[in-house]
């Protein structure tokens, strides 16, 4: 999960600069109407081990500001949206996955065994035209190309299968899911829930905590949209921050498109790789580069 919003590039790199931290709380389980419990077993219980999926997560920015004119200060607030993009191939078995950033030109992941690539255009300039980062584990762990998958350090494990880690979320539920009218998606007839949630009950992230601390505000509200197979076909994570001069609002949506597909992932050539360390040693050397990197300049 986790992510989102992170997307697969942004997030790793934010978590493997805050890997450790004070450990969290697991909360008391919250009882779930008897409809999504059944769902959730039937998730569990799918054989399929790949999907390809399309993820966005759009963003709204809401400052508060004055205008100063004759006749005094005016209160105006100003909104901006940004949106990314990503379309991703995985698999559970074997272990691979491609995923390409459609917001951020050139911008791909690539899972290889227990490998991980990132292809960031940007650091090829300051590396001898290499493009590709290669982070091995324990690193690589920090990736999540298989959308809602277990995570490493999730301290919840109620759930199994390919989407353990969407049901451990909905075991962080603050209050029984609200069953909402079903929906046809893609031609598949879909319940659909929303239920409110605390990412932060999931994980030991200080970076979560800091946000929590500066504005960020729990329970976030999880949408569902089930088939009666048990397929996640769609997931949206609502969340929102706010203070006396800003406001935030992030919707991270996740859908997918097809299972089982059939793909196959090649690690990148040696000689356009930087290890991991290299691209450590680069962001040190280089000022504003890992914002170069994330195509932020």
């Amino acid at each position: 999960m986790r992510r989102a919003v992170v997307s697969a590039v942004v997030l790793p790199l934010i978590m493997l600069a805050g890997a450790a931290g004070a450990a969290g709380s697991v909360p008391a389980p919250v009882t779930q109407p008897p409809a999504l419990v059944a769902l959730e077993q039937k998730m569990e219980q799918m054989a399929l081990t790949g999907e390809a999926y399309t993820q966005s997560i759009n963003t709204a920015v809401t400052v508060a500001l004055r205008s100063h004119g004759m006749s005094g200060s005016t209160p105006l607030t100003r909104t901006t949206y940004q949106t990314e993009v990503q379309s991703g191939l995985a698999s559970l078995a074997p272990a691979e996955a491609s995923v390409k950033d459609l917001s951020a030109k050139g911008q791909e992941s690539l899972q290889v065994g227990s490998e991980v690539y990132l292809r960031l255009p940007q650091i090829a300039k300051r590396d001898h035209g290499r493009p590709w980062v290669r982070f091995a584990p324990p690193d690589s762990s920090a990736f999540q190309l298989f959308p809602y998958h277990s995570a490493r350090g999730e301290l919840i494990h109620e759930g199994s299968g390919p989407w353990a880690g969407l049901i451990n979320l909905i075991a962080t539920a603050t209050a029984p899911a609200t069953i909402l009218e079903s929906t046809v998606l893609d031609g598949q007839a879909t319940s659909q829930f929303t239920v409110p949630v605390e990412p932060s009950k999931l994980f030991d992230d200080p970076l979560k905590q800091l946000a929590l601390a500066l504005g960020a505000k729990e329970p976030e509200t999880l949408e569902l949209w089930i088939a009666e197979s048990g397929l996640p076909v769609r997931v949206a994570l609502i969340s929102e921050g706010r203070t006396s001069s800003f406001s935030q609002t992030t919707t991270e949506t996740t859908e997918i498109t097809s299972v089982d597909p059939s793909f196959t992932v090649k690690a990148p050539p040696r000689s356009q790789t930087i290890s991991s360390k290299r691209f450590e040693k680069l962001l040190g050397e280089f000022g504003g580069l890992l914002e170069a990197a994330l195509g932020k300049k």
